[in-house]
């Protein structure tokens, strides 16, 4: 799920996302190892883009990138 924080501008404040997989067409939370596949992932396609990902202690992802 992805959770954006917009001013009244329209411009992107912060992005948290929270890993989930669908099993038995319900959703889960997804596990460490999985959370640690999608960093990577943001981080490789990211990069060209100028942004990274950080893995919060609660298993989140948060979107970082420059101005």
């Amino acid at each position: 799920m992805y959770f954006p924080e917009i001013d009244k501008n329209g411009k992107l404040l912060s992005l948290k996302m929270i890993p989930l997989e669908m099993k038995k067409f319900s959703l889960h939370y997804a596990n460490s190892e999985q959370v640690k596949w999608l960093k990577s992932m943001f981080d490789r396609e990211g990069e060209k883009f100028g942004t990274s990902v950080k893995l919060t202690e609660a298993q989140n992802l948060k979107l970082n990138w420059q101005n």
